[in-house]
């Protein structure tokens, strides 16, 4: 929690300046945020879900600092335990201000919260890289010390087609994956995971899930890539 000197509106009627605590920031996406904007005195899920952050405690008016996914400025409102904004603020740069006034508030971690919430986290996801003759596995670890994180294990071409080659069954052979692969781990609170997080959300990857169809998918790519590399071989030995 933290302070901030604010011009407060009553029921976007009356406006005074005040000292606020802010109890919560929340990160909405962009959407969510210009509807909230837009719709304050209306009850709202959004505001509905956070009354127990907001009241007036102390002689303090006590709210909840909410930004956007994809901008700088905030919104500051105290419900006071209704399902509408009794009080609230439009902040401007209220990111900068977050910095300067609670520097201690990560705030890559709560948009990364709010990213993985819309992700699909329950694949495993292939991405392959046919400059560096490999393929890299991404999946997402909900147990890891940092509240979160995604793990990125990367094979190469002689490691896959040795796999191939040696393991009978599937889930052998994704033991041997997690066995002999590269790994890095990206934790919730960093921009390497805010890139991960992106990064699954597009349609772009090659594969998806852990199945019997994603290893033939892999033997075919391992056979073609073998294919080219031998006849560039032989056209370098001529």
């Amino acid at each position: 929690m933290f302070e901030i000197n604010i011009d407060l509106h009553y029921n976007r009627k009356y406006t005074f300046i005040k000292n606020c605590v802010v109890g919560k920031i929340e990160v909405l996406t962009d959407e969510e945020f210009d509807y909230l904007n837009e719709n304050l005195i209306k009850d709202n899920e959004i505001i509905k879900r956070n009354k127990e952050f907001c009241g007036f405690e102390n002689d303090t008016q006590k709210g909840v600092l909410y930004l956007s996914m994809g901008g700088d400025d905030g919104l500051f409102v105290d419900s006071e335990g209704y399902d509408y904004a009794r009080y609230s603020s439009y902040i401007s740069n209220a990111r900068q201000i977050i910095q300067s006034l609670a520097p201690q508030e990560n705030l890559t971690l709560l948009e990364n919260k709010r990213r993985i919430g819309e992700c699909d986290t329950d694949e495993v996801h292939f991405y392959i890289n046919d400059y560096n003759h490999s393929v890299e596995r991404i999946y997402y670890n909900p147990d890891s010390s940092a509240g979160g994180q995604f793990v990125s294990d990367t094979l190469t071409l002689e490691k896959l087609s040795q796999g191939i080659k040696d393991c009978k069954y599937l889930e052998e052979f994704w033991d041997y994956w997690s066995a002999n692969a590269e790994q890095y781990c990206d934790d919730i609170d960093t921009h390497e995971f805010t890139a991960k997080v992106i990064e699954l959300a597009s349609p772009d990857c090659d594969f998806k899930g852990e199945t019997k169809e994603t290893l033939e998918k892999l033997k075919e790519w391992v056979a073609e890539q073998e294919a080219a590399l031998n006849q560039e071989q032989g056209i370098n030995m001529e």
